[in-house]
């Protein structure tokens, strides 16, 4: 019988010794590589946060006397649409009150101006031509709505909510407004 308490007694090469030995060095390595591995993922994951979050455009601030009420417009990348979203969220403190987003397929406005007359309602004009109008009451909802030319509306157009194949039989048929 080897008694592993004795110093004098070398292990037997592949054992492993209550010390250490093999078995731990291979786990330390596991756990530096994975570790590694981990770290290296969650780099690279900083840079693809930080360009969905996009840049800041426009901003307002409306201060009642108790806490200020701050208006962010920030354009986010949208590879898919061809163009960049718009999102406009109002926020007090830390806290979100109400946002939305806005984007048009294979156009991005270029100019962003804010008119905040009074607390409850606000608009975001996109190049001179498109206006999104905000009126919200605290604890009450918030009503979006946008005017324009016709000729680029916001979001995507009918052709992409429009079924290409008929529906199945018992279903109503669907109809857009025009």
């Amino acid at each position: 019988m080897t008694d592993f308490a004795s110093p004098t007694a070398p292990p037997t090469p592949g054992t492993e010794t209550p010390s250490g030995g093999r078995g731990r060095k291979k786990l330390r390595h596991l756990a530096v590589a994975l570790l590694l591995i981990l770290l290296v993922f969650a780099v690279s994951l900083v840079p693809l946060s930080i360009w969905r979050r996009g840049t800041v455009v426009a901003e307002a601030e409306f201060n009642p006397g108790i806490a200020p009420f701050k208006l962010t417009v920030r354009r986010v990348p949208v590879p898919v649409t061809d163009s960049q979203h718009f999102i406009v969220e109002l926020t007090r403190g830390q806290y979100v009150v109400t946002s939305f987003r806005y984007f048009w397929a294979g156009y991005t406005p270029q100019h962003v101006e804010i008119s905040w007359p009074c607390i409850e309602r606000f608009t975001v004009t996109f190049d001179r031509s498109y206006t999104a109008t905000c009126d919200w009451s605290w604890g009450a909802g918030a009503t979006w709505t946008m005017s324009g030319p016709d000729q680029h509306r916001p979001g995507l157009s009918p052709y992409y909510f429009e079924p290409r194949n008929p529906p199945p039989s018992g279903c109503q048929p669907v109809s857009l407004p025009q």
